[in-house]
């Protein structure tokens, strides 16, 4: 409730899908981080299974997520701060931070993964399974620290 206390009333639904797809954001990258790394401990089969489902929620729940909280934060951000008003530098470390995970966790990302699922149709994982299975680790760290900067606010 306080997040909205001193917002004009007809931005509340914008902050609502805001929010919302955050979640949403954050749940998938949780289900693609949890997948990535369990591949790596189960047999082949179990494997491939993990990975096509990292791939696909990445592709099918993270996308989608990651471009509604960039399009109901970019709108809110410029209603609550238009031309000429300085943002405060946890919105820009946010919005910074949040590119960077758009670009290693859901495209770099999901390029190894696809990679990686294609090596192991064919045999035995390669080198890109590990490294779908630790990167998918870091962006997530990186996502949570957005979500304590968007949350927190440090600094306002």
């Amino acid at each position: 409730m306080l997040a909205i206390y001193g917002r004009p009333g007809e931005w509340n639904w914008l902050l609502m899908f805001h929010v919302m797809s955050a979640f949403a954001l954050i749940g998938a990258a949780l289900v693609v981080t949890s997948a990535s790394v369990y591949a790596l401990r189960r047999s082949p089969d179990d494997s491939l299974m993990l990975r096509r489902l990292a791939l696909r929620v990445n592709l099918f729940f993270a996308l989608p997520a990651f471009i509604a909280v960039h399009l109901f934060g970019q709108i809110l951000a410029d209603r609550e701060f238009p031309s000429g008003v300085k943002s405060p530098g946890w919105l820009d470390a946010g919005f910074g931070l949040t590119d960077a995970f758009g670009i290693f966790g859901i495209i770099v990302l999901s390029l190894i993964q696809w990679w990686a699922l294609r090596k192991a149709r064919k045999g035995p994982g390669g080198w890109q399974g590990t490294v779908a299975s630790g990167l998918a680790p870091a962006t997530f760290a990186l996502l949570l620290v957005v979500l304590f900067l968007m949350a927190g606010k440090p600094g306002s």
